[in-house]
Order: structure tokens, then C-alpha cells, then sequence
């Protein structure tokens, strides 16, 4: 049977307490360490502490997860909500919401599906985004100053901006994607297939762009490579 915690009611779960399947109505839970809230409905906010630990949420109509520094969300759906990220987040699937990675937050194989209505599901990152799929219309992962992104995979429509890609990481830009200003640093691949577009990227010394399909306004540093397949209309300029 489900807990109901509407307008004003507040659910604490405490080291060893496991809440199932709360229907936070407006309401607002607090899972403190070594806590456990699994399949909880957020339609009001649910703080995730240093210590507890969240699974198999629903973030939706307005709900805010907030994960804290050392607290872990695991496998959230946030549609039409949600998710900030001090802490550590995996598995989540936004569609029609946000996931914000704040500074000391990380997310790990987050899902962003297409929006609908003008509305996008997005990523924010000032922080670390590590293998995120964009898949579709109005599905966006912005990095931001002081933000990091790695393993980023576009699927069509798809579009990221501000991508750092460091040494050993990869971000993969398929048909109908677009990758924005990304920075390729040295022993950092981007790989732009056919039919993906990539914009003012910058490729640092030792890093490599693959570019399959159309590479504009690509700066390469000395010391960098751009292996393009594209025709020679493309805008390209090398930079010393």
C-alpha cells in the first residue's frame, strides 16, 4: 500500500528505514543517511542526503529531486520535474525535464529523450556528465563554465553545446545530431558519423575529430587533427 504525504506533510526516512512507493502529493520526503526510498512518486520535493539513497523514482507535473553531496539517486524518471545533482546520479531518463549537475555533482549513463510541445528534456552540467545519451527532438545537454561532459552519444536531433572531451574520452555525434563548441583535448576523440553535424569545435593538440559528415567552423590547434570526409565546401580553418 502507498503513503500519501500531501501539502504541508513531511516524510523523514532514517538509517535503516525503507520507504516503498510514497505518493509525495505536494508533499516532501527526507531520506537521511543510510536510508532507502525506492519507487517513490514526486509530485513535491524529495531531498536525497549524504548517506541515503533513492531508487527507481518519478519526478513529475513540477517535482524536485535534490541529491545532496555523498547522496545517490539510481535509475530516476523525471518527466515534467526535476532532478538537481550535488551528489551522485545514475540511470536517469529525463523527458520533458531537467537533470542539473551542479559543481561536485556527477551523472553517470543519464538518458535525455526528446521534448514535445516546444518543451525540451535537458542536462545541465557545471558539473560531471559521464556518458549521456541524446536521443531526439528538443533533447539537450548544455555544459556549462566549470562543467564536464565525457562519452556524450547524439542521436538524431539531438544537440549538445560546450562539450569537453579530455584524454580517453569520447563524444559521438550520429545523423541528425549536432555537437556545438566543443573542445577536444589531447587523447579526446569526437567522432561526428554521417548525417551529424559538428560547430565551432576546437580540436587542442592531441586531440581528433573524425568528422563523417559536416565539420563547420573548426578551429585545430598545432598538434591536433581533424580526419574529415566531408566536401571541401565545408569551413574549416586551422589555428596556430
Amino acid at each position: 500500500m502507498s503513503t500519501y504525504i500531501f501539502f504541508g506533510g513531511m516524510e523523514y526516512v532514517s538509517s535503516g528505514g525503507t520507504a516503498i512507493a510514497t505518493n509525495l502529493n505536494g508533499g516532501n520526503a527526507y531520506i537521511s543517511s543510510g536510508g532507502v526510498a525506492s519507487n517513490t512518486l514526486v509530485r513535491g520535493t524529495l531531498e536525497v542526503s549524504s548517506g541515503g539513497l533513492a531508487v527507481s523514482d518519478t519526478v513529475s507535473l513540477g517535482g524536485l529531486v535534490t541529491v545532496r553531496a555523498g547522496g545517490t539517486d539510481d535509475g530516476a524518471l523525471i518527466s515534467r520535474g526535476n532532478q538537481t545533482v550535488f551528489g551522485f546520479a545514475s540511470g536517469a531518463t529525463v523527458s520533458v525535464g531537467t537533470q542539473t549537475v551542479e559543481a561536485g555533482g556527477t551523472a553517470s549513463g543519464t538518458t535525455v529523450n526528446s521534448g514535445v510541445s516546444a518543451i525540451e528534456g535537458s542536462q545541465e552540467v557545471f558539473g560531471l556528465a559521464v556518458s549521456t545519451t541524446l536521443s531526439g527532438t528538443l533533447a539537450v545537454q548544455r555544459v556549462h563554465s566549470g562543467g564536464t561532459a565525457s562519452g556524450t552519444l547524439i542521436y538524431g536531433a539531438g544537440a549538445a553545446s560546450g562539450t569537453t572531451v579530455y584524454g580517453g574520452g569520447a563524444a559521438i555525434v550520429s545523423s541528425g545530431g549536432t555537437e556545438i563548441s566543443a573542445v577536444i583535448e589531447s587523447g579526446g576523440l569526437e567522432a561526428v558519423l554521417k548525417g551529424g553535424t559538428s560547430i565551432d569545435d576546437t580540436v587542442s593538440s592531441g586531440g581528433l575529430a573524425a568528422v563523417g559528415g559536416a565539420a563547420l567552423n573548426a578551429i585545430v590547434s598545432s598538434g591536433g587533427a581533424q580526419q574529415s570526409a566531408v566536401p571541401p565546401t565545408t569551413a574549416f580553418r586551422p589555428y596556430s
